[in-house]
């Protein structure tokens, strides 16, 4: 679809002048060049000194966003990035506050690591809080910071909101308050992260709230129409399709390396449940490196740990390259503790817990937190190493379901187990895989 051929529903929220939107959008549906499309016209509306955010919910949206908009007055951050730049900037103790709360929390590095497995670092007693967004509305309650948003944003647009948690919607009601213009865009048969609190029951009801318009983007542009019909409803087929076929769905995979040869010159994506070591189909599937680490959902640790590995070292440096450096940086540990929280750094990395870097980088006395923070991530973003870390451009790759959000392939793969727990088939589980493909999706029994 032609970025400026924009269909009667597209059209119908462009034109909105409302303060507050929310926008149900399913998969392939346009969604991306709706909000960049709106995000320009409502730009042209405001005083030029404002600006409009667009908050996102992965890195990875976060730079194809940018990448569309280009526009000196629109910024593109995450959640995260957003209160770092302006609410923390207000509490010129929170680097203190941090440090002394991981001490008053774990005295010794075997106990804090033990705090941190049974989720009472980070996470609160009902294992979904979120610290920065906590300790961000602990600060607005506090300080008078309506002035200031007010006359800084224009409108703020949140993308993906069907995966806010109970914080996240409790700053969407302090921007209202604020008198900012608010726009969501969300899917909820896309929320895949409630175990981190992931309302999607909350989005539903502001399609109900009176300060709001309510609008539906309906019409999937992605997805061949039988893979459309099989994830809506969310149910394989009682038949095998030919796998040579455009669009069709193979339920039965005896020769899946001679798919796969036919399919290379396509996008394919091989998606599962975590992020395991992928297991080695007949030896095909060797080539499919996995590089989902820039995908996943960070609760804004990637952005707070480049922004301090930047100001420490004032070089281009990477997680892992960071510690293996350590023991010429660092006085505070022996090198026996060093090379154990390397180990348990490599550990952690495999099975997708980034929010141990952010207290890693705390405890070796890397938290240097101020108002530069999210200024040097935004220049450290720009550093071609960094922009090749973050987009992978392969054509064959392997990723999280939860990964693979907002992204598209020629084909996807998956096995039929990734789709299920006890047994019990994970619905917006199966929706999100089956709509990234656009041509065939291939379930392994």
């Amino acid at each position: 679809m032609p970025s400026l051929d924009f269909t009667l529903e597209q059209q119908r929220i462009l034109d909105c002048t409302s303060e507050n939107i929310i926008v149900s959008a399913c998969a392939g549906s346009g969604k991306s060049s709706t909000l960049v499309e709106k995000a320009k016209r409502e730009i042209l509306l405001s005083r030029p000194w404002k600006k409009l955010a667009v908050l996102t919910f992965t890195n990875k949206s976060k730079d194809d966003l940018i990448s569309k908009v280009n526009h000196p007055s629109i910024i593109i951050t995450t959640f995260h990035g957003f209160i770092f730049e302006n609410v923390f900037p207000f509490d010129p103790y929170f680097c203190n506050e941090v440090r002394e709360s991981f001490q008053k929390r774990a005295n010794t590095y075997i106990e804090w690591l033990d705090a941190f497995k049974n989720n009472k670092i980070i996470m609160g007693s009902s294992g979904k809080n979120d610290f920065v967004l906590q300790h961000a509305l602990f600060l607005l309650n506090k300080i008078n910071l309506k002035k200031f948003l007010k006359s800084k944003f224009h409108a703020v647009f949140i993308d993906e909101a069907q995966d806010n948690n109970i914080q996240q919607y409790s700053i969407v009601e302090f921007l209202i308050n604020c008198k900012i213009k608010i726009l969501m865009v969300g899917d909820p048969n896309q929320t895949l992260y409630g175990f981190r609190g992931a309302c999607s029951e909350t989005f539903k009801k502001y399609k109900d709230d009176s300060r709001f318009d309510s609008f539906i983007l309906s019409e999937n542009f992605r997805c061949h129409n039988i893979i459309n019909e099989i994830a809506i409803s969310y149910s394989f087929p009682d038949k095998n399709y030919c796998e040579n076929g455009k669009g069709y769905i193979v339920t039965n995979l005896s020769k899946l390396d001679e798919i796969v040869e036919k399919l290379q010159y396509e996008s394919i994506a091989f998606l599962k449940k975590t992020n395991y070591d992928l297991h080695d189909y007949d030896g095909k599937f060797s080539i499919l490196k996995e590089l989902s680490f820039s995908r996943d959902v960070n609760s804004g640790v990637q952005e707070i740990a480049i922004c301090l590995l930047k100001l420490k070292f004032k070089k281009k440096y990477f997680f892992y390259n960071v510690m293996e450096d350590l023991q010429v940086d660092i006085d505070r540990y022996k090198q026996k503790e060093i090379d154990k929280l390397k180990d348990d750094l490599n550990t952690f990395i495999k099975t997708e817990s980034f929010d141990l870097l952010y207290i890693f980088l705390d405890m070796i006395n890397f938290v240097e937190l101020s108002s530069q923070v999210y200024e040097s991530y935004c220049a450290l973003s720009k550093l071609e190493e960094t922009k090749n870390f973050f987009r992978d451009t392969r054509r064959h790759v392997t990723m999280t379901i939860h990964s693979s959000k907002g992204l598209e392939f020629d084909n996807i793969i998956i096995r039929k187990d990734d789709l299920y727990h006890n047994g019990v088939l994970q619905k917006n589980n199966f929706y999100v895989s089956m709509t990234r493909a656009r041509n065939r999706v291939l379930v392994i029994l």
